[in-house]
């Protein structure tokens, strides 16, 4: 083998080793946190603050989706719920409080805790876990995020 020969070599194997890297430490695929805060505005509600990007996921399936919950305001809960799949909310304002969801994209026990109790300023996690999707393409779904009556629509997309 020549020089030459043995430098390409060298050179496709170096390659091969760096985007092995990449990808063992590039979060791909992996489950993501969205931040929210709770705080009081101008009419002294506790609201949820966030944007499209803070609240709004798209995870593969069979990961989860977490919230990382600051709460400014006096001790409070939020409530995730009104999984559907279509933009429209159904006029409701408390996220389906106590209601079983007809359309629920995680593993079925997370029902249970699709609730969190912040009492102070330190942030709490929200997890649900195992998004489903039994479609061959990206499903997607809205829902709530409800504190008080207040509430925010993000949209969920479940890649297959």
């Amino acid at each position: 083998m020549t020089n030459s020969q043995k430098f390409a070599v060298g050179i496709g194997v170096t390659g091969i080793a760096l985007v092995a890297l990449l990808f063992a430490i590039w979060p791909f695929g992996k489950d993501d946190e969205k931040e929210l805060t709770l705080a009081v505005d101008g009419n002294n509600n506790c609201i949820i603050r966030a944007t499209a990007k803070g609240k709004d996921f798209r995870v593969d399936k069979g990961h989860k989706v977490s919230y990382k919950i600051t709460n400014t305001c006096a001790p409070q809960v939020v409530l995730v719920g009104n999984f559907r799949r279509d933009v429209a909310d159904g006029d409701v304002k408390d996220c389906n409080v106590g209601k079983v969801e007809t359309v629920w994209p995680f593993r079925a026990a997370d029902q249970s805790v699709r609730q969190v109790y912040i009492p102070d300023s330190r942030p709490v996690s929200l997890t649900l876990k195992d998004a489903k999707n039994d479609v061959k393409k990206t499903e997607s779904f809205y829902f709530d995020i409800c504190v008080g009556r207040t509430k925010v629509d993000p949209r969920l997309d479940i890649d297959p």
